[in-house]
């Protein structure tokens, strides 16, 4: 998808069930946005309640604050759309038509509204469109409830991953939010496919992306850029009717390199030295 429109819908929730802060990962959306920007890609910002992303505390500071994530909250651009971001209401209500790709990018707060009925129909919408759905590290919590049109769970017998039950404890919010997402996801059918512990990982079975964690970000938008773009319609005939460019590609399926099945999709857990922006990118200490 070299050229298109991607839409970022972030969490608004604030709370885990413990009453610890949470909210949106800044790397999450900060390293797919500016990549998407830097191709050429059109990126629309919304969240599930609109208005100012909640940020979780600890994605501000520290190592977890990533170069990417420092040029993201000082780019003029993105500092705006982050903070005005549109209502996942409103998009749906205005169609989605215009748009090639969804991602949902974790922090704990989409484990809990990313299982709203307005994501839950975005997510659907997007899906049964024919149009590509991805997510990193939580992000995947608002796939867990969407359904294909047959009425099968959108993750069932494809590949795919997330924030893993053994990161979550080593984090000690496992008894902290509604569900375990590596759990779920297994649970629905899906071909779960872990990578190693806070290193970057991410998995594409046919339209479907997912990441497994922070670290994971860049590689899930490079995955994003990587997918066909989805078919549009024709151009309507009128009595002089405009130029029209349809480019067909043909879907081409990553899978993991030690399994010659597609459907187990790809291992991209290994690390591109000369791809890598930031330590981040390479591993991730959990918060202590």
């Amino acid at each position: 998808m070299s050229a298109g429109k991607v839409l970022i819908v972030a969490t608004s929730a604030t709370k885990l069930t413990d009453g610890r802060q949470t909210g949106c990962w800044v790397e999450e959306v900060a390293s797919p946005y500016l990549l998407w920007r830097e191709k050429g890609l059109s990126v629309v910002v919304a969240s599930v309640a609109g208005g100012a992303i909640p940020w979780d505390e600890a994605s501000t500071s520290g190592d977890f604050f990533t170069p990417e994530a420092d040029a993201f909250m000082k780019n003029a651009e993105s500092a705006a759309a982050i903070q005005s971001t549109k209502i996942a209401e409103e998009i749906l209500a205005g169609g989605i038509d215009s748009y090639d790709a969804l991602f949902v990018p974790g922090g704990h707060g989409i484990c809990f509204d990313g299982t709203s009925g307005v994501v839950i129909k975005l997510v659907e919408a997007f899906w049964n469109a024919g149009k590509v759905v991805s997510a990193v590290c939580h992000g995947p919590c608002a796939l867990v409830t969407a359904q294909d049109a047959a009425g099968n769970s959108i993750l069932k017998g494809r590949a795919c991953t997330g924030f893993t039950d053994a990161e979550e404890r080593a984090v000690g919010k496992d008894q902290a939010v509604p569900f375990l997402l590596e759990q779920r996801m297994r649970e629905l059918g899906g071909a779960f496919v872990a990578g190693p512990d806070w290193h970057p990982h991410a998995v594409s079975d046919g339209k479907l992306i997912t990441g497994q964690n922070p670290a994971s970000s860049k590689r899930v938008a490079e995955l994003v850029v990587e997918a066909p773009a989805p078919a549009r319609p024709p151009c309507a005939r009128l009595a002089r009717p405009p130029t029209c460019r349809v480019k067909h590609q043909e879907e081409h399926h990553h899978h993991d390199h030690h399994d010659q099945h597609p459907r187990q999709g790809a291992r991209h857990d290994e690390v591109d030295p000369t791809k890598a922006r930031s330590s981040w990118h390479q591993t991730y200490r959990p918060p202590i």
